[in-house]
């Protein structure tokens, strides 16, 4: 009864462990990539919650940026700018970002097109 008991919880670690490296992995392993921000800039909202309920002083630019990773992946996300006053993203302009499979991690920072490769650069235009 004990060897059954202990298979049983050692066969549970595994399972919940091999689901919590596939969780950081989706969400948090992120890999570089590169956008071009929009011509037009989207509408200055109210910033809401994950209830969706109105953040006080808070307003937001969301924007849906198309990705290019470095191994010439494409990969569609959405992003807000926001805050108590947001600075929306220079039209036009090249952004470098850290993206996962369900978020943007770090970035998007603005940088030249020289910054871009050659080979995402290709795929941009």
């Amino acid at each position: 009864m004990k060897k059954i008991v202990g298979i049983i919880v050692a066969v549970l670690v595994v399972v919940i462990g091999i689901s919590g490296v596939r969780y950081y992995n989706s969400t948090y392993r992120a890999t570089e990539a590169y956008a071009v921000v929009p011509q037009t800039i989207p509408a200055k909202t109210q910033t809401k919650d994950s209830n969706g309920k109105a953040v006080a002083g808070d307003s937001s630019y969301q924007y849906q940026l198309s990705f290019v990773k470095v191994n010439g992946q494409r990969q569609t996300m959405s992003f807000s700018v926001s805050g108590s006053d947001p600075t929306p993203l220079q039209p036009g302009s090249y952004i470098k970002a850290k993206i996962s499979q369900k978020r943007v991690v770090s970035g998007p920072n603005t940088v030249s097109q020289a910054d871009v490769p050659a080979k995402v650069l290709a795929k941009l235009k």
